[in-house]
């Protein structure tokens, strides 16, 4: 099985079982499956970024960062179950830093204090805080947090998928080859295509309706490019390491920061989007 049919056979397995854990949250009107979803992908993936910056000479505090974005997760799943709304506890904040200090001070004294406190806490809020969107898009006002969840899911992969199948055939221009060399403008012009497209369909599909078709088709613009956005972003990440993949988890896809990077960003964008909708509205 070589690169491409092994994207498109784990790629769908995984979609499958996503939607498979949210059809089981509708079922028993729950957010547990999403939650702990969540928890488990972005243990996962902070490992990898913690791994990769060890290639560039860092030395996060890896337990204490996995510890402190699974609390950060918590607050805001917390918060979203209490309030239905976002919000980070700044008391939360203030433990984070003070523990995170001390531990540095205790174990490691003052050497590199300033590089390893700041790659740790910027793992914590790059990976658990951009995430915790999740639920919080899972509690919006009006019943309609599940279609939510996997609309933005579904358009910020789309739009993946569709800028990757179709720069591979069809890119010529790059889009931004310091970055990430790979990548075409027309690659992106056919994501934001893909993410277009499945916003209209979600906005015709009756059961669910989450907007009108004009906003739908802005909706899908923006989510397309927040997670254009959240792939370059990686990109730099890795370029900077000297790495071509975040890990081995996922065969086809590398590590499974490689396969969330752009929900990263598109689960925060589609939040305040509609957030914004239903405060228009």
């Amino acid at each position: 099985m070589n690169t491409h049919e092994q994207r498109v056979a784990f790629g769908a397995a995984m979609l499958a079982a996503f939607i498979g854990i949210l059809a089981l949250d509708f079922y028993f009107d729950s957010d547990l499956g999403l939650g702990c979803l969540g928890i488990i992908a972005g243990s996962l993936a902070l490992l990898e970024f913690y791994d990769i910056s060890c290639k560039k000479g860092y030395a996060p505090f890896k337990v204490s960062g996995l510890l402190c974005g699974i609390l950060v997760f918590l607050s805001c799943w917390w918060e979203a179950r209490t309030q239905g709304r976002f919000s980070l506890s700044p008391t939360l904040i203030l433990l984070i830093l003070s523990w995170l200090f001390l531990q540095q001070g205790l174990t490691r004294g003052v050497e590199g204090a300033m590089r390893d406190l700041s790659i740790t806490l910027f793992g914590v809020f790059y990976i658990f805080f951009l995430l915790s969107f999740a639920m919080s898009l899972r509690h919006l006002p009006g019943g309609k947090g599940l279609p939510a969840v996997l609309a933005v899911l579904l358009m910020a992969k789309g739009s993946d998928i569709g800028a990757y199948l179709f720069g591979r055939k069809l890119g010529k221009h790059k889009l931004s080859p310091i970055i990430s060399p790979n990548k075409t403008v027309e690659g992106a012009l056919f994501g934001l295509l893909f993410s277009v497209l499945i916003a209209i369909g979600w906005s015709l599909y009756p059961q669910v309706g989450l907007l009108p078709l004009g906003w739908a088709v802005t909706f899908g613009l923006f989510i397309g490019l927040t997670s254009i956005g959240g792939d370059l972003l990686e990109s730099i990440i890795k370029r900077d390491a000297g790495v071509k993949d975040s890990g081995s988890l996922i065969p086809g896809f590398g590590g499974l920061l490689d396969v969330v990077d752009c929900t990263l960003t598109s689960l925060p964008a589609g939040y305040y989007f509609l957030t914004f909708y239903q405060w228009k509205g």
